[in-house]
């Protein structure tokens, strides 16, 4: 029988506060009104928290958020899930600034090569 960590089990028998996921370091809980990146470009803000019936986890309704504003209807989706994609999208971040190579220049022509002329219809008036 495999060993299950005691903080998981605390927060399977619901001790856990409304609006919380396990990470790897912390628990997240989440606030109501609060706007959080999940990944893929997704933004959702969250409108509620509630431990789920069945599973006893936290389970959040939220919205797609887009331009400051609903871009989608009332969701459910587990804490934990959506704990997930935060810390991917941080953890993309993260790397993202580690990478200080300046953006690639604009290609140029090769030395020596001729530039073609512009392309001119020559049923276009002139």
């Amino acid at each position: 029988m495999s060993r299950v960590p005691l903080l998981l089990v605390a927060c399977a028998a619901a001790l856990c506060p409304a609006g919380s996921a396990l990470s790897q370091e912390a628990e997240r809980v989440f606030q109501p009104g609060e706007v959080v990146k999940t990944g893929i470009g997704q933004t959702v803000k969250i409108l509620q928290c509630r431990p789920e019936r069945v599973s006893r986890e936290t389970e959040c309704a939220f919205v797609l958020w887009k331009n400051g504003g609903a871009a989608s209807i009332k969701n459910w989706m587990n804490a934990a899930q959506i704990a997930a994609g935060e810390a991917r999208v941080k953890e993309a971040e993260e790397l993202a600034a580690l990478s200080d190579a300046p953006p690639a220049p604009a290609s140029a022509p090769a030395p020596g090569a001729e530039a073609l002329p512009p392309a001119t219809d020559p049923g276009a008036p002139q």
